[in-house]
């Protein structure tokens, strides 16, 4: 089926993402855009251009290659609000199935901005969790937290796939996280943090970087997360000052 772009002097990559976004919504649940060669053809274009247009939409999270097997809409946005409660909570408070997996749990010394974070000396030993968030089965998140060894000796054997980390602190440290200081920014994603997200290396990320306290003000984690901005969006209720 063809679908001549108009003649209207617009760029032509930016016609191609308007005519694309809006066929889009013709698309059926799962069904992939057509190939480049396809709408190259339909569109009049080069296949160049239609790549331009799709990279673009994949940046604005409208889109996501899969390898191997097409470029396909991206599901609604997982809605995330800016508050101190469990990535479970937060996912399930949606009707979502939230999963994590542990990439890894070690022991490392602590740099310049986690000890100054948790209060502790440069080179302390920490505890480094590296875990992938995952909501209905796909990819959202990687999440790395930084505790104290000496405060949680025994926190390498109470961790596991979908272990609740503030659970664990709260029944076996009695330990109840009452504060936190979280800061948002733009970033970008390390190959590795690509690969586990399965997302495309020009898909847009969001750093959360957060500090949380216990209930006498002390620093409990630090945390560094990597979330897909293609996959997630952040809310936030803004009251007014009194």
């Amino acid at each position: 089926m063809n679908r001549p772009l108009a003649d209207d002097g617009q760029p032509k990559p930016y016609q191609v993402r308007l005519a694309l976004t809006a066929l889009l919504g013709t698309l059926e649940p799962g069904q992939p855009l057509p190939p480049e060669r396809v709408l190259a053809a339909d569109f009049g274009v080069s296949r160049s251009t239609v790549r331009h247009a799709i990279t673009d939409m994949v940046a604005a999270g409208l889109v996501q290659r899969l390898h191997g097997s097409g470029t396909y809409p991206v599901p609604p946005k997982v809605e995330l609000p800016l508050r101190l409660a469990s990535y479970t909570r937060d996912v399930s408070d949606q009707g979502l199935r939230p999963t994590s997996r542990v990439v890894s749990m070690r022991k490392v010394a602590s740099d310049a901005a986690t000890a100054a974070a948790l209060d502790v000396e440069v080179g302390s030993r920490v505890w480094r969790l590296e875990r992938l968030r995952l909501t209905d089965g796909t990819p959202l998140a990687v999440e790395c937290s930084h505790l104290p060894v000496d405060r949680f000796p025994d926190l390498g054997r109470q961790i596991a796939d979908d272990t609740s980390l503030y659970r664990v602190l709260e029944e076996e440290y009695r330990i109840t996280v009452t504060r936190a200081v979280q800061t948002v920014e733009t970033a970008m994603a390390s190959p590795e943090q690509y690969r586990l997200l399965d997302a495309d290396s020009a898909a847009p990320v969001l750093v959360l970087t957060r500090t949380t306290y216990d209930q006498r003000g002390t620093a409990v984690e630090h945390v560094l997360s990597t979330y897909r901005g293609d996959r997630c969006r952040l809310t936030a209720v803004l009251l007014p000052q009194p």
